[in-house]
């Protein structure tokens, strides 16, 4: 029986450039969680060891054949969502460590949060991206930091940017067991062979650097190639690969047994057009683990139904040390 595969959701409100909300939302309804107040604006670059795991992380994960496991070897589906970047939750008014606070305290256990290429500065990735991993690590959820940009033909400087955003993130968060790196939003117009040699050379520099952080590559199309020296797995481990949503997911991971081979997330769930019940109960009957949806409908509050279901599925991270 083929094991549930892993699903990102949509963004915590309102309409959405892409995959990714572009416009502002109101605030939330108040909970009662609280988060730590105090968050720290710096952190020294890291070597190539393992860094310091911040407080209130619970457990490294690592890839064995289509698992995600836990040291023990336990698999688990994680669930969470897709939030704007940081650039656009500073101008919404929803700032990101309430979105933090939400998320966590409606079961999400992952947030995946774009970068683009206009908000790098030499200070970016210290100064706003480590104090929202660190925030989101002490609330018990895993931050995947993914390159927004699609690669596309002619490629120019688009490969070169996106290395160098990765070696940015690993300098600073480098096995941070809490940490996943998205290598890019996708690819448009890139032969198969051409995209498979693309994602190999991020992956050799994130190993290059002995970087042992899981790493999401999406939109790995050379996966349903006809010819095997194209469609076989990159060189490097404890990679997951990233679909975006598809009618026809199960047609998907059947071609060349790919869903039996390794392990995939969905990294947008569900079609703007609808509620978002309507895809989650269409997630249900197709028995796929849900990390998060797609473009969330338009209101400021987390819906209960979406709360309900991470909570039931949310992981036990006991389930560790067992």
């Amino acid at each position: 029986m083929q094991r549930p595969i892993r699903v990102l959701a949509r963004p915590l409100c309102g309409a959405a450039a892409l995959i990714l909300l572009a416009g502002a939302c109101g605030r939330p309804a108040s909970s009662n969680q609280t988060a730590p107040k105090t968050i720290a604006t710096t952190v020294a670059p890291a070597g190539p060891t393992k860094t310091a795991q911040p407080a209130g992380w619970q457990c490294p994960l690592s890839v064995m054949g289509n698992d995600i496991i836990t040291p023990n070897g336990r698999n688990i589906v994680l669930h969470g969502a897709n939030v704007p970047t940081l650039t656009d939750m500073e101008q919404s008014g929803y700032t990101w460590d309430d979105r933090l606070r939400d998320l966590s305290y409606a079961g999400a256990q992952v947030v995946r949060l774009p970068v683009k290429f206009s908000e790098l500065t030499p200070t970016f990735v210290p100064a706003k991206v480590a104090p929202f991993v660190q925030t989101a690590n002490n609330l018990g959820m895993i931050v995947i930091l993914v390159w927004d940009a699609t690669i596309t033909d002619p490629i120019d400087d688009m490969v070169d940017d996106a290395e160098d955003w990765l070696r940015m993130e690993i300098d600073y968060l480098n096995n941070n067991d809490g940490v996943w790196f998205d290598l890019y939003s996708g690819m448009k117009d890139v032969t198969p062979t051409r995209q498979r040699n693309i994602a190999q050379r991020l992956l050799d520099v994130a190993r290059g650097f002995r970087s042992h952080n899981i790493i999401v590559v999406t939109d790995a199309v050379w996966l349903t190639s006809t010819d095997p020296a194209i469609n076989k797995n990159l060189i490097g481990g404890n990679v997951v690969y990233g679909l975006d949503y598809s009618a026809d997911i199960s047609a998907t991971l059947s071609v060349n047994k790919i869903g039996q081979r390794m392990p995939f997330i969905i990294t947008n769930w569900g079609d703007p057009s609808r509620p978002l019940s309507v895809d989650l109960d269409a997630l249900k009957k197709l028995d796929i683990g849900n990390i998060s949806a797609k473009t969330l409908i338009d209101t400021p509050h987390l819906p209960v139904y979406l709360a309900d279901y991470w909570k039931a599925k949310q992981v036990n991270w006991a389930i560790c040390h067992k």
